[in-house]
């Protein structure tokens, strides 16, 4: 079994050197698990997350939801609103570049994931850090950052989950053939009614019976996979094989693909 390699331990001005050379190369995602947010560390952070995701990956945060999120603001003292205030700037900034945000219940652990084979782990908040004697531990190593992924949620984004629902896509952590199968049959579905092709139609152009076509839209006859490219040709599909990292970024460009096409549709 492959064991995690320890790489480095880093100080507090080490480790922003080490993190920003890292992020300048990542391509598929970047996640982030800090206990607070403070707004001079998002704005010294948020150039690099921005050309991160410039390049088509996405960043989701995840950190802790403050005490007096649901509070009215007019209620609280003046450090609790200043407070409050921080954050709810923070996310702003975060949101116009598109990072995905998480507010969990309790955050202790302070993480970065880069891509799928590398993790920082350690005391220091990287969203919120402005103490000296705080230090990360830079891991290089799929093993330990897919740990990491598993042992702290950190695949339960909720706007990643949100794309794929949208999309009709399995989550990435519960693919199987026959869930997998069923949601591509749905997909098709989906497709063919939205392009208004009648079943008979489309079943005639693929060279199949209609009942055929049938049963392998409700799921209860799985198409040869000569059968399953000739429907996905028919109906303006390209089947592409995605590595299962690359799920969160591709799902995150068809959203804004699909977004963007029904803003110009409305022009």
């Amino acid at each position: 079994m492959q064991q995690p390699l320890l790489e480095y331990d880093y100080t507090e001005e080490e480790f922003w050197s080490a993190l920003f050379a890292d992020l300048d190369h990542a391509h598929t995602r970047v996640l982030i698990m800090s206990g607070f947010v403070a707004v001079p560390r998002i704005k010294k952070i948020l150039p690099t997350l921005q050309k991160v995701r410039r390049r088509g990956a996405i960043v989701c945060v995840f950190f802790e939801k403050p005490g007096d999120w649901n509070e009215d603001p007019r209620f609280l003292g003046p450090e609790a609103r200043l407070e409050l205030q921080q954050v709810k700037t923070c996310i702003e900034m975060l949101c116009a570049i598109g990072v995905h945000i998480n507010l969990l219940p309790k955050v202790h652990k302070k993480i970065v994931i880069i891509d799928e084979d590398i993790a920082y782990t350690g005391s220091l908040n990287p969203l919120s850090h402005n103490k000296k004697s705080e230090g990360m531990t830079r891991w290089v190593s799929e093993q330990k950052v897919q740990t990491l992924i598993r042992m702290h949620m950190l695949i339960s984004c909720n706007r990643c989950r949100k794309n794929r629902s949208k999309l009709g896509l399995v989550d990435p952590d519960k693919l199987d053939p026959e869930s997998y199968g069923t949601c591509l049959t749905e997909q098709l579905t989906q497709r063919r009614n939205l392009l208004g092709i009648a079943q008979g139609e489309l079943a005639k152009n693929c060279v199949l019976q209609q009942a055929a076509l049938s049963r392998i839209e409700q799921g209860k006859r799985a198409p040869s996979f000569k059968n399953f490219l000739r429907i996905c040709f028919q109906l303006g599909l390209v089947p592409v094989l995605v590595p299962r990292s690359l799920i969160p970024a591709v799902t995150q460009l068809l959203t804004d693909a699909e977004k963007a096409d029904q803003s110009s549709n409305r022009l």
